[in-house]
């Protein structure tokens, strides 16, 4: 008889930076802890090369105490009395006595040359005889049997698969594999027997990734590495190993962020131990798919040239040869392969394709992917084909869903990558792109889209009509009230009422013209107009555009209950027309969190505001950014919370400085002011700063007013206040009462009368303050509108009591008094924390991980500036001081799990 090795028989050593926190030591663990006991008789490991098979193995067998019996085959073992003697010898090197009996069975026959004359009945009485043994043993029994998929023969296959169905209740059977073993394991599966770990379970969590980092370079440099390897490797343990050993791989402490070394180490090591041993078919299929980000059985077959029954086959089991893939999905016909294993095969196919070659491959992928409504995995391979033509078709084509679905940046984008003819000769493309540009405050650069419409218009084409239409409401981001009309009025004059989404630009500018010229009424029944035509003709995402400024209407004519309602039925709206959690259903929360600070519910308002502000994370329009940065300085304004607003509106002001928004501009400007007033009084300092910028905006007591830019007047009226000149202060609060009382912006006209009650109040006339405070309490409460008064604190409190004792008081003034004293939030009850918005819980992932600020930034894609913003908010719910203590508390409370 042969002599067996030892060492294939005795379980691997664990390796000392072994990470023992993975979902498959923890499964595995639970598996050996009952074996015997449960209804699972077999478990299979089943995942590529380099996942940790055996080190989870012998880490859950650490982990335990239960060491199984273990083999590790190799080819040779295809070989039946080979496989069976090392079985054998495993099983009696770990349990007293169990094979003994039968490998002497197994010898006799060899000696009486049995085995050479009828090997299938030899191994069978083996078969039988070890089970008995086992089932003799009583107590429970685990065999693991690695490197399984190096068994091919039909005849072991076959025999192993009847040791396996036959197994005592006592003894739990473990495979790891490459791939899937040839058993029949349906039935198994179907009955709950069935143990499967797969490469999921095996990977690496980014946590654990910065742990394994840390023991290799040292905590400082792991903060700065450990992000950037884990989306190498995407928590491939040996990748990230491989990664880590390669020379040069890892710069010093924080170093440059190339990884070619790591990348180099993957792509050696997976060619070597993946790709060079698939057939020479596979390997061209393998090669020629890597430029699919997801493939499917239908898209490998039209993107493969000559692709047959058997490439669509070869998919379907990529996993069976060893292939680092991953299905999307339960039950999905989506798959995509692992990150680095998809690199290595691009840098295959680059080295062994042309450019043409390559490009003639995306030319497929983008068509297939089309049939498929994929569209923009589409456009990408159609760009990367060089074929513009066919993505300027697809664009055109696809147009309205990629605006209902709010990716108007993104058909920007597109439209910017084509030739200038090719958007030239599809003026609908052309009118759309110049549409995306102008409502993201960027109309300067739809000048050269608006030309190409105009060519080989005439003044009285349907082309005509759209490209003023475009230059009104472009005329409208300007602030140039008498160009929005005309532009809008001769659009109407050219448009075909078959013409519906232009005619509803058409007619939204006009009632932006009215809103403007300060006839907010008229501006509102417009806006009512354009809705009902954007809801006849299902105009989706212009509807949502008409809704915001529907919103604005009512919001500065001061019907705030109709404002309410307005709300939530815009709310349900945009979730019903496909705009649920998209930047537009931020902007209409942003109007909920003004309304919040109106009727003095701050806490409330600063939710709403957050909302709005993470709906538009990753949105690439200014104007849509600078709107919610106004909403969340308004909000940290009313709670008192200067810094926090200060670090907003520079942010704001970093972001914006190279995309100019004079609305948005002038909202900021204002709000500056307001902080820089209020700072300087809360430091009981001249409000120097304040006034210097007022002086550098130009702006003076005889400034002219106009709608959307009263809100600079307002705040430099509280600097000259509270710099002493109340002579200016008074003028330009009189000039904005007239002004707000001949537009209607009841609000506003009100708040006039509440700082001229304070000035006059000042003065040491106290009638004349107590008339116009009466007007204005009269006014504003009965609408709930409180924080105007509350905003003014002390002062106003003082003067609302001397209005109390004055005949013929408004009924709401005691009221109103009681509510300075009033918390502006509701606490949350002992032991329980303020709930966590959904980007401030991603955000404390990240610092439970021990990223960095900057990290996080990269991370979510956002500013430095927002995470700091979000990291401040949660030491506030969480009630701590710094990281540290910010993680241990989400723990406490099960925040991270």
């Amino acid at each position: 008889m042969e002599t067996l090795i030892a060492a294939r028989t005795t379980l691997p050593t664990l390796p000392d930076d072994c990470i023992e926190t993975t979902a498959a030591i923890r499964v595995l663990s639970e598996a050996l802890k009952s074996a015997g006991t449960k209804s699972r008789r077999l478990t299979i490991v089943c995942a590529p090369t380099g996942y940790g098979k055996s080190t989870a193995l012998a880490a859950a067998a650490q982990k335990t105490g239960t060491e199984p019996a273990y083999l590790r085959v190799t080819g040779r073992e295809n070989d039946g009395a080979r496989f069976w003697r090392y079985l054998a010898s495993a099983l009696s090197a770990r349990y007293d006595g169990i094979g003994d009996r039968s490998t002497e069975l197994l010898s006799h026959a060899a000696l009486n040359g049995i085995i050479a004359a009828q090997p299938y009945a030899a191994i069978e009485s083996f078969v039988v005889s070890l089970l008995n043994e086992c089932a003799e043993y009583g107590s429970p029994i685990v065999v693991a049997v690695d490197d399984f998929h190096e068994i091919d023969s039909a005849g072991v296959i076959a025999q192993f698969a009847a040791f396996q169905e036959e197994t005592p209740p006592n003894v739990h059977i473990v495979l790891l594999a490459r791939h899937e073993p040839a058993l029949d394991v349906h039935r198994m599966r179907a009955r709950g027997e069935l143990l499967e770990i797969g490469p999921r379970e095996l990977v690496f969590s980014g946590a654990q990734c910065r742990e394994f980092v840390s023991r290799q370079i040292g905590d400082v440099p792991a903060q700065t590495e450990a992000p950037r390897l884990f989306a190498l490797t995407e928590g491939w343990p040996a990748g990230l190993r491989l990664a880590l050993l390669a020379p040069d791989a890892v710069p010093q402490l924080t170093g440059s962020s190339a990884l070619t070394p790591a990348h180099d180490a993957l792509s050696e090591f997976l060619h070597r131990e993946v790709f060079a041993h698939q057939p020479a078919e596979l390997r061209e299929f393998l090669t020629a798919t890597s430029i699919l980000p997801q493939l499917s059985d239908q898209i490998c077959a039209r993107v493969v040239p000559g692709a047959t029954r058997e490439s669509t086959i070869t998919l379907e089991s990529l996993a069976g040869h060893g292939v680092l893939i991953l299905r999307e999905g339960l039950n999905s016909k989506w798959y995509r392969y692992t990150a680095p294993f998809a690199e290595m095969l691009r840098r295959r196919l680059s080295e062994e394709r042309t450019p043409r070659q390559i490009a003639a491959l995306h030319r497929r992928a983008a068509r297939a992917y089309a049939d498929e409504g994929l569209y923009a995995e589409a456009l990408h391979h159609a760009f990367e084909a060089d074929d513009s033509r066919f993505a300027a078709d697809l664009l055109e084509q696809r147009m309205a869903d990629v605006l209902n679905n709010d990716r108007n940046a993104d058909l920007t984008a597109h439209v910017a990558r084509l030739p200038n003819d090719l958007v030239c000769e599809r003026p609908h493309l052309a009118a759309a792109a110049a549409m995306m540009l102008v409502v993201s405050g960027r109309g300067n650069d739809a000048t050269e889209l608006l030309e190409c419409i105009d060519r080989g218009a005439d003044a009285r084409s349907v082309a005509s009509g759209v490209a003023e239409a475009l230059r009104g409401l472009a005329a409208v981001y300007a602030g140039d009230v008498r160009k929005s009309r005309e532009c809008a009025e001769r659009a109407l004059a050219c448009l075909p009422f078959d013409a519906p989404a232009w005619r509803a630009v058409a007619t939204m500018v006009t009632a932006d013209a009215e809103f403007l010229g300060g006839r907010i009424d008229r501006a509102r029944d417009g806006y009512s107009r354009a809705l009902a035509m954007c809801r006849t003709h299902r105009l989706q995402f212009l509807l949502m555009i008409v809704v915001l400024r529907a919103l604005r209407s009512a919001l500065y004519l001061g019907r705030l209950a109709q404002l309410e309602s307005l709300i939530e039925e815009s709310l349900l709206e945009s979730r019903r027309v496909g705009f649920a959690n998209t930047a537009h259903e931020g902007q209409i929360r942003g109007f909920h969190a003004t309304l919040a600070v109106l009727q003095h519910r701050t806490a409330v308002a600063l939710d709403r505001a957050m909302r709005c502000a993470e709906s538009a994370e990753g949105h690439r329009s200014m104007l849509v950014f600078g709107m919610t940065r106004i909403r969340l300085a308004e909000a940290y304004f009313a709670l008192g919370e200067l810094d926090r607003m200060r670090m907003i509106l520079d942010d704001a002001a970093e972001r914006l400085a190279a995309h100019p928004l004079p609305i948005v501009e002038s909202f900021l400007f204002s709000w500056r002011i307001r902080l820089e007033v209020a700072a300087a009084e809360q430091a009981g300092r001249y409000p120097d700063r304040a006034l210097e910028l007022i002086r550098e905006r130009g702006l003076t007591p005889d400034s002219p007013i106009r709608v959307l830019g009263e809100r600079e007047l307002f705040a430099a009226a509280r600097a000259y206040r509270l710099a002493g000149r109340p002579a200016e202060a008074k003028k330009l609060l009189e000039r904005l009462r007239e002004f707000c009382d001949e537009t209607q912006m009841l609000i506003a006209a009100m708040e006039a009368r509440i700082l001229l009650s304070l000035i006059h109040d000042d003065a040491g006339d106290r009638a004349a303050a107590l008339s116009v405070l009466a007007t204005a309490v009269e006014r504003l409460v009965p609408l709930g509108a409180i924080g105007p008064f509350l905003g003014e604190s002390a002062p106003m409190k003082r003067l609302l009591a001397a209005l109390l004792g004055t005949p013929g008081a408004p009924a709401a003034t005691s009221d109103l008094i009681s509510r300075f004293d009033a918390d502006t939030g509701v606490p949350p009850a002992p032991g329980r924390i303020e709930p966590l918005s959904r980007r401030e819980l991603d955000v404390l992932r990240l610092v439970a991980e021990g990223r960095s600020n900057a990290e996080i930034a990269d991370a979510l894609f956002v500013s430095l500036n927002t995470v700091k913003w979000h990291t401040g908010n949660i030491y506030s719910k969480l009630a701590v001081e710094g990281r540290t203590a910010a993680a241990a508390r989400a723990r406490d409370l099960g925040l991270l799990e």
